[in-house]
């Protein structure tokens, strides 16, 4: 039985949602769905892509919510200006997020646009879990109402609306090329953590897999001694 919190299906997956997936292996797009059939992986494969039924061969979805089951790792397979669109909506009104929603599919997340506002969960910028549109309704007003008095002298751009992910530990992973070390992979705690905290460590690339559970294990948030024991206490909550 795989514990909470447990990292198997990160690094040993049983299923891989690749979102911008292509039919073309040398571009960017096709490249992981084809890296991914030539190495032989023996779970489910999901390409996603709205304009296609088949990609490479397999069954495609229009989006993430078509596939019959959650997917243990997704991979979005397209240019770094697209990776927005291809995981959220951005909405000037109400009518226009209930529009977002409806296309990404309830519950959805919905997140406070400004410049003025660096951390939002601290004005009442975020909601999560809402289950429909009579209630994306209600928190958007509620949501704008929260940050005009927490500072009103922001600009409020409009909202970000985002499927609701599941349960689970918010991580940081991320690659630079150092003019020293070259390629180097940082991973570490996520979200507000990821300032707060600082919890994250770097290894120069490549690296085996033992050697990414090590740097997993020197994460100082996580729960215990294994490193998928990742146990992190949420802002506003008791650890």
């Amino acid at each position: 039985m795989t514990p909470a919190g447990s990292l198997d299906r990160l690094i040993d997956p049983r299923s891989v949602a690749i979102n911008g997936a292509s039919d073309d292996g040398a571009r960017l797009s096709g490249r992981p769905l084809r890296y991914t059939l030539e190495a032989g992986f023996k779970g489910a494969i999901h390409p996603i892509n709205p304009t296609r039924s088949t990609v490479q061969g397999l069954p495609c979805y229009a989006s993430v919510r078509d596939v019959p089951a959650p997917p243990d790792v997704a991979i979005i397979a397209v240019a770094s200006r697209l990776v927005r669109a291809a995981v959220e909506r951005f909405a000037v009104d109400c009518a226009s997020a209930v529009s977002a929603a409806g296309e990404l599919g309830f519950p959805v997340v919905m997140k406070v646009v400004s410049l003025d506002i660096r951390h939002k969960t601290e004005v009442g910028g975020v909601v999560l879990g809402i289950p429909d549109a009579v209630a994306l309704t209600a928190a958007h007003g509620a949501l704008l109402a929260r940050v005009s008095a927490a500072m009103p002298a922001a600009t409020i751009e409009g909202v970000l609306i985002a499927p609701m992910a599941r349960k689970g530990v918010e991580t940081i992973i991320g690659v630079l090329r150092d003019a020293t070390f070259g390629p180097v992979v940082m991973f570490g705690l996520g979200g507000i953590f990821v300032e707060v905290l600082r919890d994250v460590t770097f290894r120069r690339a490549p690296f085996c897999e033992e050697e990414a559970m090590r740097m997993i294990a020197e994460v100082k948030g996580r729960g215990g001694a294994a490193p998928d024991a990742l146990i992190i206490p949420r802002a506003g909550r008791p650890a």
